[in-house]
């Protein structure tokens, strides 16, 4: 939604149906020591939209665009495709939320995706039901070694050198209040 100010004839509106002779009546209840004299020292005048819109613009075409230098942030999700499409379906009412319906909740398609896989788990594997509760991928990870551990009677795991170095951290964590032993191929080492 744009930013439409206000007229004098608005203000006037507005302050006379609330009873207020001027926008000063809103702040008598505020001591006079606490109330600005002016304009904050080192903050700019206001502008009009467009020349916010400009100025904003100019900074960012100061940025540096992670696709057009190499850069190493991701922990191993560095440039990839993303095709076209994506945008589109994102945007579709099925991954709208009641409570956020101006964003796309990848949550929702998420949601739908892990819907979606335990049905096909269960039909490939004649189960009645099949769990994919998870869908944040490092509690899913401690999720999963948590019930290995419960399964097999074990309290040690041993985690894929190529697994998110995140999802690691997360799982170290949490094996130190359980007492589970982690180890790295990489890493050569455990954790406690």
């Amino acid at each position: 939604m744009r930013y439409l100010p206000l007229t004098d004839t608005d203000r006037q509106s507005m302050l006379g149906v609330i009873g207020a002779q001027s926008i000063d009546d809103l702040f008598v209840d505020v001591p006079e020591a606490a109330r600005l004299s002016g304009p904050i020292a080192g903050l700019p005048m206001h502008a009009s939209e467009m020349a916010v819109e400009r100025h904003f613009s100019a900074l960012a075409r100061q940025n540096m665009a992670a696709g057009h230098h190499p850069f190493f942030l991701g922990a191993g999700a560095y440039k990839h495709h993303v095709p076209a499409s994506v945008d589109h379906i994102i945007q579709r009412g099925e991954f709208l939320t009641a409570y956020t319906p101006y964003q796309p909740e990848i949550a929702q398609g998420t949601l739908q995706m892990l819907f979606e896989f335990q049905t096909q788990v269960a039909r490939l594997f004649g189960c009645d039901v099949a769990n994919a509760s998870m869908y944040d991928g490092s509690t899913a990870c401690w999720e999963a070694i948590s019930m290995a551990g419960r399964v097999t009677k074990r309290n040690k795991a041993l985690l894929s050198s190529g697994l998110h170095p995140h999802y690691i951290s997360v799982a170290e964590t949490m094996a130190r209040f359980t007492g589970d032993q982690l180890l790295t191929p990489a890493r050569n080492d455990s954790k406690r």
